[in-house]
């Protein structure tokens, strides 16, 4: 008798054994089940694509350096009139004898470059210069045109803008308008 008790507590030792076997493999597939689900229903996030006259804008931003006497220039407004990026900016303070032609054509340069370098800008760009002027007659700022600049989309295109070797030796006059007469 002894010895069909032992086999019985044997026989549901085994069967209680496998019982929790089944119970932990289904547990952790439960555990797995409830892990992935909520990646299923998480959102993924496109990044946010920017449109050329956004990258100009971002790119242009508050200030250019050009460097040189021209310095940091302060961008006072950035527009766009159809197909055309018109910026105006601040006159240079320009080195000793103040602000030049060649001031003004300097920045000029870094501006475009700021405007067609990877930007994706295919159109025209129009830069003014305002302000830095002091009348002689009555002593207060003048707040005049000192400096106008335009490049068509075809010349723009031929300009390999990422590339400051190439830039530096640009003569960026031949994109000038005009110089006022008070810049040297």
């Amino acid at each position: 008798m002894m010895g069909a008790v032992f086999v019985l507590l044997v026989i549901i030792a085994g069967v209680t054994g496998n019982s929790n076997k089944t119970n932990a493999a289904d547990s952790n597939h439960a555990t797995t089940a409830a892990t992935a689900t909520p990646a299923a229903n998480t959102t993924v996030s496109r990044p946010t694509v920017l449109t050329p006259r956004q990258r100009v804008r971002q790119s242009v931003g508050e200030s250019v350096e050009a460097g040189g006497y021209a310095g940091t220039l302060k961008i006072k407004q950035l527009s766009f009139y159809r197909t055309t990026a018109d910026v105006v900016a601040e006159t240079p303070q320009g080195g000793f004898n103040g602000p030049s032609c060649g001031d003004i054509d300097e920045v000029a340069g870094a501006i475009f470059q700021k405007i067609y370098d990877g930007t994706g800008w295919k159109g025209a760009a129009w830069i003014d210069y305002r302000g830095g002027l002091v009348s002689k007659a009555t002593g207060k700022p003048v707040n005049a045109i000192t400096g106008s600049f335009a490049i068509s989309p075809g010349q723009a295109k031929h300009i390999n803008w990422s590339n400051s070797d190439e830039l530096s030796n640009i003569n960026w006059s031949i994109y000038r308008h005009f110089c006022h007469p008070a810049l040297r």
